[in-house]
């Protein structure tokens, strides 16, 4: 459990791993898209946590959105991740929603995709 501790302990205060309010970044992308975490929802239990991702594009020219703020659910008892609620921004400010529809769709997490360095980063440093 100690590596744990010393992982989350990573993730906040290692050079290079920006912070705004209580965003923390910590994966970037080839193309130069930059994933960040929600502190405040880390951490909080055992399993089954729902966490705010929030992706800022301003580099990655293929994205046509600058911004994409998710809501997931990981289970990291079972492997499984599922989007809750996601608003992309474009350049214009224009924000596009996609609402929360009452359930979630887990799906098992897919190797070596962003949603595995999601899985990785609540499940390893911050799962009690």
């Amino acid at each position: 459990m100690v590596w744990k501790a010393a992982l989350a302990a990573l993730l906040v205060a290692a050079p290079g791993y920006a912070q705004s309010s209580d965003w923390v970044v910590f994966s970037t992308t080839p193309s130069g898209t930059k994933w960040s975490i929600r502190l405040a929802d880390a951490g909080k239990g055992k399993g089954l946590h729902e966490v705010w991702f929030k992706g800022d594009h301003a580099a990655d020219k293929a994205v046509e959105f600058r911004q994409t703020m998710a809501l997931y659910r990981i289970n990291c008892d079972t492997g499984q991740i599922g989007l809750m609620q996601m608003t992309r921004y474009l350049a214009s400010g224009k924000a596009e929603d996609t609402p929360y529809r009452g359930y979630v769709s887990m799906q098992r997490v897919v190797p070596d995709s962003v949603g595995q360095a999601w899985f990785d980063v609540v499940c390893i440093a911050f799962d009690e």
